[in-house]
C-alpha cells in the first residue's frame, strides 16, 4: 500500500500539482527528506524614475548639425539642472554625428539640407512624483525624444528578500501539502538556497531625491504618467525533514 500511494503522489506532482505549482519537488525516502523548488513574486510601488529624453538634429553641414545639437542640449540640461535636478542624477546616455546615407528616400530639397544628423539622449533619476514634471521640463527646453520611462525601488534588496520569503513559505506550504499525502508529518529545515533570482529593478549607486522648482509651468498640454508596479522574483531551493 505505501509503494502504491507513493506512486500516486509522484503522479500528482507531475501533473495537477505542476500546473497550480511551477516548482519541482523530490521526496527522498531513504534520509526521510523532502526537497522542494519554489518561485514566487512579490510587487511594491515604485519610490524612483529613470527617464530617457534627447534631441535629434539635422544640418547641411557638420559644423552646422553639431552647433544647433549643442546648443540645444545646453539648453535641455540648463533647464534640468536649473528646476534643482542634481548634476550627479543626469547622466548621458547617448551621442552621435554622422553623415546621413545618400539611399534614404527624400525629397531633394529636404535631402539638401538634412546632409548631417546629430543627437545626444540623456538618463535623468528623480522621484516619482518628479518623472511628470521632468519631462515636461525637458520636452518645454527642446527635448525632442522621450524615451521609455524606468521604475525602481530605494531598496532593492529589501523587495529582494521579501521575494526570497514568499518563496521560501510556498516551498514550505508545497512541502506540506505532499508530506501529508505520503501520510507522513513535515519536520523542521533543514537547508535553503537560492536558485535563482529574476528582478525587474537595478541595484545602482544612490542618489539624493529632491523637490522640482519650476519657475514657470510648461504650456499645456502635459503629459500623464502612470507608474508600474515594480516585481521581483525568485526562487528557493529548500529541504525539510519527514518526520
Amino acid at each position: 500500500m505505501r509503494k502504491i500511494l507513493f506512486s500516486l503522489i509522484v503522479m500528482l506532482i507531475a501533473a495537477p500539482v505542476s500546473s497550480a505549482w511551477p516548482q519541482e519537488v523530490q521526496v527522498s525516502r531513504s534520509n526521510k527528506t523532502i526537497s522542494v523548488i519554489a518561485t514566487e513574486t512579490v510587487q511594491a510601488d515604485p519610490d524612483l524614475a529613470e527617464i530617457r529624453v534627447g534631441y535629434q538634429n539635422y544640418g547641411r553641414t557638420k559644423e552646422a548639425a553639431y552647433e544647433e545639437n549643442t546648443r540645444i542640449a545646453n539648453l535641455i540640461t540648463k533647464a534640468l539642472l536649473d528646476a534643482g535636478i542634481p548634476k550627479e542624477n543626469i547622466e548621458t546616455q547617448g551621442i552621435h554625428l554622422e553623415r546621413i546615407s545618400e539611399g534614404r528616400d527624400l525629397p531633394p530639397e529636404i535631402r539638401k539640407e538634412r546632409q548631417f544628423e546629430a543627437s545626444q539622449s540623456w538618463t535623468v533619476r528623480v522621484g516619482v512624483r518628479d518623472a511628470q514634471k521632468t519631462v515636461d521640463i525637458a520636452v518645454a527646453a527642446g527635448a525632442n525624444s522621450v524615451e521609455d520611462v524606468s521604475w525602481t525601488v530605494k531598496e532593492p534588496l529589501a523587495l529582494d528578500a521579501k521575494a526570497h520569503s514568499a518563496a521560501l513559505a510556498k516551498a514550505r506550504s508545497l512541502a506540506d501539502q505532499i508530506t501529508k499525502g505520503l501520510g507522513a508529518k513535515l519536520g523542521d529545515l533543514l537547508f535553503v538556497s537560492n536558485e535563482m533570482s529574476n528582478s525587474q529593478t537595478r541595484v545602482r549607486r544612490f542618489y539624493k531625491t529632491v523637490e522640482i522648482s519650476v519657475a514657470a509651468p510648461p504650456p499645456p498640454p502635459q503629459l500623464t504618467l502612470f507608474p508600474q508596479k515594480v516585481r521581483q522574483e525568485a526562487a528557493v531551493h529548500a529541504v525539510f525533514a519527514l518526520e
